[in-house]
């Protein structure tokens, strides 16, 4: 990985951005595997870790939703009714709704500032929606929105982006966007916004 004091030092032409949050070590790990294979590829890839400004905005409202998701976390380990009545019901059902995911892109307009000195057509790889969505909002033209889950959750969803899956049950899910608004039938994701890898 790159550090640089100044982005006028960066050459951008063989430049990826790794978009993530550092929130949980299974999003990390899946940065760090892709900063890996695209410095393999020849690229130079720059981690763009929205949790480390913490001056900004953007910054500060990841690291209190992270201490909410950590503290929820442990708390279901220690009480079987908070996570029956309120931990699970909210991960499995909750974060599947579109209107979740409405409110997740108003919230990531706060992250648009993070972009600003980063060429547009620099490619982001976000290994969360945070990041993918913050992109997706600052214009810029190549996102790829690297899906972890199987289970198709609307929380995910970066309108704008590539969205990439790694399941076909996961890709019919998505494509659909079964049950991410009840019963309804929704419009599926173009065929240009989603890839199974």
């Amino acid at each position: 990985l790159v550090l640089v004091e100044k982005p006028t030092e960066i050459d951008w032409s063989k430049c990826l951005i790794v978009g993530n949050i550092r929130m949980g070590f299974g999003h990390y790990r899946i940065s760090m595997a892709i900063a890996s294979a695209a410095h393999h590829l020849g690229y130079t890839p720059l981690w763009l870790d929205l949790h480390s400004y913490q001056h900004s905005t953007g910054g500060k409202i990841i690291k209190h939703l992270n201490s909410l998701y950590s503290l929820g976390s442990r708390l279901s380990q220690k009480y079987s009714l908070f996570n029956k009545f309120y931990w699970e019901p909210l991960n499995s059902k909750g974060f599947k709704k579109l209107s979740y995911n409405a409110m997740d892109m108003k919230v990531s307009e706060l992250m648009i500032p993070l972009f600003k000195h980063i060429p547009k057509s620099v490619p982001v790889l976000a290994t969360h929606v945070w990041p993918a969505q913050a992109a997706v909002l600052s214009k810029m033209e190549n996102v790829i929105n690297v899906i972890p889950d199987n289970w198709a959750l609307g929380l995910h969803l970066a309108e704008g982006s590539i969205h990439t899956v790694q399941t076909p049950s996961a890709f019919i899910r998505y494509k659909t966007l079964k049950d991410m608004d009840k019963n309804k039938i929704l419009n599926p994701i173009p065929e240009d916004q989603i890839a199974y890898t």
